[in-house]
């Protein structure tokens, strides 16, 4: 554990995130919100999966600033 005690840990503030732009990835945004908000098993889990560099990254950005526009956590 001593090695870690130098690492300064990344600054994840949400203003500097990539979002999606609008009117892209709909159908991938609606499903992953579809799948958040019903009612589902507690050991449910959503496994976004894809290379690098193909946006999961920014698909997820853009659904946290929706829930957090919706007060949803």
């Amino acid at each position: 554990m001593e090695t870690f005690k130098g690492l300064k840990p990344l600054n994840m503030g949400a203003a500097g995130r990539e979002m999606c732009l609008p009117g892209t990835r709909l159908d991938i945004l609606q499903n992953l919100f579809i799948s958040l908000t019903r009612p589902i098993a507690e050991n449910t889990i959503i496994w976004l999966r894809g290379p690098a560099g193909c946006g999961k990254s920014t698909i997820l950005n853009t659904l946290a600033q929706y829930f957090d526009q919706l007060r949803r956590q």
